[in-house]
């Protein structure tokens, strides 16, 4: 095959080629992303403790003063995505980072009254300073618990029993004894479900949009930002809360007063409990940071009409570019072409490897001077200009296309570059120079 025929074939699968991935509009390529770590801390339960003389009306009696709370603690971890190409944001979730912790607990003074009228008897007394109980459950599970979830959920149920709190001596005067103190702390059911992540442009303001299920996509039109800058969203996840819990001591409690002798217990004494059905918490919001779009190749031209990543453009210096060696020296002038897209920074869509010009040969070759060239190009490995494509205002530009586009970020190839591509195994039928 002449040096001319593969010429064309190169130039006729570069048409092809960037008919298919070059059209008209900017396509964005890159997708961006950031952490997504949603953390939670949450008191349910933060009461004083007073219970007064317990039992009442008993001559020997107890009193517990203090407070009794709690703390949840939730945190996950995984990314954010958004798709510039697609506009669509979703979460991915890392497996088996998501972790529940939950603590309750009392912190109380005890004391004890002694009450008597024969003999008579009448006093107050420190049993136990800072008697308390504390108990933390704890579980994992895989982010986001959203509402879509395959498992929207972490639950558990854990009680604590026969918790030594305080014991010791009763050394009050005239009253002397023993006392013991046990502790039953109680999560009957604590359950958290996802509900949702709610997207923030503003937090002053409506969500843009809730994601409801790990991994889905959502759609989501975002403005790219400068160069250099991000695009900042918040992450406010919410979920509902169950709870039921209890904090209960109880007390035994032996002394003996002026030679007659008291005895309280064991006595049950519930310092808190709490129940909630269906409470919703929301989590801090997470920053999310998104980087802009990097731009994939286009068919628009810059403002001086080239490209300077182009290799095969009628002025740049690629191998190309410039003149072909044959009969046709013309230099470019796509810049001046207002009818077409620019040959010479277009992405291949409109490119004339012998470095003329898509819409013009300032050579001056007609269109019917263009034809017979290519037609003899195999006899005599004259300049390739039959590939130079009519681009005048009435034929749409180079492929039908014209200089606006068409606005769309993806499409198949146009049907002029795929009858291109038949004519390839024509060329295997090249002419032999006959011998001289």
């Amino acid at each position: 095959m002449g040096i001319v025929n593969r010429n064309l074939v190169y130039a006729l699968i570069t048409a092809a080629g960037s008919s298919c991935f070059a059209l008209p509009g900017v396509a964005y390529a890159e997708l961006a992303s950031d952490r997504f770590e949603p953390t939670l801390e949450a008191s349910l339960l933060d009461v004083a403790v007073n219970t007064g003389d317990v039992p009442e009306d008993a001559a020997l009696s107890v009193s517990l003063v203090g407070d009794a709370s709690d703390s949840l603690q939730i945190s996950m971890a995984g990314d954010a995505w958004y798709d510039w190409d697609a506009e669509m944001i979703w979460l991915d979730g890392e497996l088996g980072s998501g972790s529940l912790e939950y603590t309750i607990g009392a912190d109380v003074d005890i004391s004890g009254g002694l009450s008597s009228e024969l003999p008579p008897i009448d006093e107050s007394f420190l049993i136990a300073a800072g008697a308390m109980i504390e108990l933390q459950v704890g579980d994992g599970f895989d982010p986001y618990l959203l509402a879509g979830d395959v498992a929207p959920l972490v639950e558990l149920s854990v009680t604590q029993e026969d918790v030594a709190v305080a014991s010791g001596d009763v050394d009050a005067g005239i009253v002397q004894g023993q006392f013991s103190v046990a502790g039953f702390v109680s999560v009957n059911h604590l359950r958290v479900r996802g509900l949702g992540v709610d997207i923030y442009a503003d937090l002053d303001a409506e969500p843009l949009i809730t994601i409801t299920e790990t991994g889905a996509k959502v759609p989501l039109s975002l403005t790219p930002p400068a160069p250099g800058a991000t695009v900042d969203l918040y992450g406010v996840e919410r979920a509902e809360v169950e709870l039921d819990a209890s904090i209960v001591y109880r007390i035994e409690f032996e002394v003996s007063a002026l030679g007659a002798d008291f005895a309280l217990g064991p006595y049950d004494i519930e310092l808190a409990s709490i129940e909630l059905d269906a409470h919703v918490l929301e989590f801090d919001p997470d920053l999310i940071q998104l980087d802009g779009p990097g731009l994939g190749e286009t068919s628009d031209s810059g403002d001086d009409g080239t490209d300077s990543g182009e290799t095969n453009g009628g002025t740049d210096g690629g191998t190309d570019g410039g003149t072909d060696g044959g009969t046709d020296g013309g230099t470019d002038s796509s810049s001046s072409d207002t009818d077409g897209p620019s040959s010479g920074s277009d992405s291949g869509t409109g490119g004339d490897p012998s470095g003329g010009s898509a819409g013009s040969d300032s050579g001056g070759d007609s269109a019917a001077t263009a034809a017979d060239d290519s037609a003899s190009a195999g006899d005599d490995g004259g300049s390739m200009t039959g590939v130079d494509a009519d681009t005048d205002a009435d034929s749409g530009g180079l492929y039908g296309y014209d200089d606006e586009g068409c606005g769309c970020r993806a499409g198949g190839a146009g049907g002029a570059a795929w009858s291109a591509l038949a004519f390839i195994p024509l060329l295997a039928l090249r002419r032999r120079r006959p011998r001289r």
